[in-house]
């Protein structure tokens, strides 16, 4: 065995490894410039930038409509002239719903009050924008790298920029105006580098799925959004006293789960990529098999380092207990598990449909838990509610996925039988 065979590494890992970049820039940046933010602009300062983020962070669902669980598959699948196609007609839907969200966004500001009215509607805009994210094209295609130079890159001048400026003593809303100035940054190098520019475009696409099918969809994930926002204000409404504490904790699992998301993505392609059924099926189980160590290290991480990343997220404003770190690992460790088997197992092997309503059967089953939890224990008690959640998506997606036989292989086209029957004639005579 040669050296090369023994440090080949498999194409799926390779590739998850180029997007874990994603996930660890996110947190570097939150973990520079939270604190900044707390340390100069007070509890005022850091929570308008976060509830800003939380709106956002659903109104992107909402506009990423089908695209980051469906789009990975469809665009492995289609050829590759008409590949920019479907990104221009993805682009443009995004953008349509992203433009039809703005006046919902400044109403949720209005009615949440934030200290700072601006930076939390500018925060919420900026991640709004990342619903437009090309991430899921250069995960179907299999090129992370044009997602580190495209998305990576821009945002990581920003977050810098922003840093620098805040050191310098500019006001807070230059920290939301950087994070909106990456976020487009990024759709025009999508538009201009990979979904054919602004020249005219020949190759047309046609989104196939009725109405019917794509609202269903668009619903489905927006009250999984939905549920991910709701949980501080229940919190806050329900137990005050403990607001401090599961914000805080909600905020860390947020901040990593939202990085972690990507890394599944980086394989979604890969699964896709067969022409045969049942070979994209056999991927789908081994990929999603590999993601439960996974999500049982980052329970086990967090589990350690909650209240150390809590207090350097937060400058010391807010300390957790070893009992929310625990819950807090088991949150996030559900929640990236659950995802990871939409996007590696159910979406590429055709069982999208079955994801969808999963996600319906969580959010009922995850609201009455969440309220329950908090009435009960606090802070505690809606963490552990919040399990309830991912857990029944790991249990439903698990169920669904294991439970598929292998679809039979497609038979050898006729003309190709017949000549070997007649090629075998010919050499019996």
């Amino acid at each position: 065995m040669t050296s090369r065979n023994r440090i080949r590494v498999p194409v799926p890992v390779r590739r998850m490894g180029v997007f874990a970049l994603m996930p660890l820039l996110s947190i570097v940046s939150s973990l520079v410039l939270l604190p900044t933010v707390s340390a100069t602009f007070g509890t005022g300062g850091w929570t308008s930038v976060v509830l800003g983020q939380a709106i956002g962070a659903a109104a992107s669902v909402i506009c990423s409509l089908q695209w980051p669980t469906e789009g990975p598959a469809l665009v492995a699948q289609a050829p590759a002239a008409l590949r920019p196609a479907i990104l221009r007609a993805s682009i443009r839907s995004r953008g349509m719903v992203a433009v039809a969200c703005l006046p919902l966004i400044l109403l949720v500001v209005e009615l949440a009050q934030p200290a700072e009215v601006l930076v939390c509607f500018l925060s919420a805009l900026g991640a709004t924008l990342i619903g437009l994210s090309p991430s899921w094209y250069y995960v179907g295609i299999g090129r992370p790298g044009l997602l580190i130079t495209t998305e990576g890159l821009p945002r990581l001048g920003a977050n810098l920029a922003a840093f620098a400026l805040l050191l310098a003593g500019a006001p807070l809303v230059s920290y939301p105006i950087a994070l909106v100035a990456a976020a487009t940054t990024t759709v025009l190098l999508a538009w201009w580098r990979s979904a054919g520019g602004w020249s005219a475009q020949p190759e047309r696409w046609r989104n196939p799925q009725g109405v019917r099918a794509l609202g269903f969809a668009t619903t489905a994930r927006t009250l999984d959004a939905g549920y991910g926002f709701v949980v501080g204000p229940i919190v806050a409404v329900l137990a005050p006293l403990a607001y401090p504490v599961f914000a805080a904790c909600d905020r860390l699992a947020k901040v990593i789960f939202s990085g972690l998301t990507v890394v599944p993505q980086g394989a979604a392609g890969w699964i896709s990529e067969p022409s045969s059924p049942a070979e994209r099926v056999r991927r789908a189980k081994r990929v999603s098999l590999a993601a439960v160590p996974l999500a049982l290290t980052v329970f086990a991480v967090l589990s350690v380092a909650t209240p150390t990343a809590v207090h350097l997220l937060f400058a010391g404003t807010v300390e957790v207990g070893y009992d929310n770190a625990v819950l807090t690992g088991a949150v996030v460790g559900l929640t990236f598990l659950g995802q990871s088997l939409f996007y590696t197992g159910l979406a590429p092997t055709g069982a999208a449909a079955s994801g969808y309503r999963y996600l319906v059967a969580a959010f009922v089953l995850g609201l009455p838990s969440l309220v329950a939890g908090t009435l009960i224990a606090g802070a505690d008690g809606a963490l552990a509610g919040m399990t309830v959640s991912g857990a029944t998506l790991v249990v439903l997606s698990m169920w669904r996925l294991f439970r598929t036989p292998l679809p039979l292989e497609e038979p050898a086209p006729p003309v190709v039988q017949e000549r070997r029957v007649v090629a075998v004639a010919e050499d019996a005579a």
